[in-house]
């Protein structure tokens, strides 16, 4: 009977502790605030022709009655000619370069994040080693709200454009002496970035260190040739196989999410491989 009595109050005050924490949190406030988890300064590069880049604009707070907020955003003149000032050579985005099309941005009552878009524009191979940058910041906010003061202001650097193609990926496969299948075999399983050279081509790591590949894609098959610096590697097309590569445009992910299937041969230690590589967009 004891053991029964001490279960139960132990039970009971379980429930009123637990009870008590939950009327506690209900009169718990924090401050409403918005910010952007961007602010301060960040590098990126631009898709060519056209593309839409958007700036996360944030609510934080516990127990506000706020329904809805509207925030404006905007180009900050202060704050761009402060970042021109300390870092020469840099301007503003030429608005042949971009538009805004929106400057309020609207942030539900359940929901702790809403995009500001930047129309980017008229994006060519030209666009390289540029020294652009946008300076955005949260001009107001409606109803009882704070702007952040150390996260508002957003310096955006757009220094050169990018393919659909240019991602991270996913590369497995093997290299082997040429004529055989295990000899001298080069396992390969990694993750590698690549870069845009030209509208149809990226540079991206080859087999083995040292090797930098041009992978350029035509109506669905690859060319492959060395980067230059990899001359010596004799990069070339395996005979008798077509490198191929499938794949599509990602709104979500602004690129094409897509795999190469690639055969070369290279060079190395005075021996010919042959190449066999999967690359796999990757996260």
């Amino acid at each position: 009977m004891k053991k029964f009595q001490y279960i139960y109050l132990t039970a009971l005050l379980s429930g009123l502790l637990f009870s008590s924490c939950e009327k506690g949190m209900e009169t718990v406030e924090q401050e409403s605030v918005v910010y952007l988890t961007q602010s301060g300064i960040s590098t990126h590069t631009v898709l060519l022709g056209n593309s839409v880049y958007q700036l996360g604009v944030y609510h934080a707070g516990i127990n506000q009655t706020n329904d809805k907020l509207n925030v404006t955003l905007g180009i900050d003149d202060a704050a761009g000619a402060d970042y021109i000032s300390a870092n020469a050579g840099y301007e503003i985005l030429p608005s042949t370069y971009y538009s805004l099309p929106e400057s309020i941005v609207m942030i539900g009552s359940e929901e702790e994040r809403g995009m500001f878009d930047i129309q980017l524009k008229n994006i060519d191979e030209s666009y390289v080693d540029k020294k652009y940058f946008l300076p955005i910041s949260i001009k107001s906010v409606d109803k009882d709200v704070t702007i952040s003061e150390t996260s508002d202001v957003a310096i955006l650097q757009f220094t050169r454009f990018r393919n659909v193609y240019e991602a991270k990926y996913k590369a497995y496969g093997q290299a082997v002496l040429s004529g055989t299948t295990d000899t001298d075999k080069v396992k390969i399983d990694e993750v590698v970035t690549s870069t845009s050279t030209d509208a149809g081509t990226i540079k991206v790591k080859g087999a083995v260190t040292g090797l930098n590949l041009l992978l350029k894609v035509q109506n669905g098959q690859v060319q492959i040739t060395g980067a230059t610096g990899s001359e010596a590697f004799n990069v070339a097309n395996t005979s008798g196989k077509t490198s191929t590569y499938v794949g599509e445009f990602s709104e979500v992910y602004q690129c094409n999410t897509g795999t190469y299937t690639l055969y070369y041969t290279y060079t190395a230690s005075g021996k010919q491989m042959d190449a066999s590589v999967e690359l796999k967009f990757w996260l």
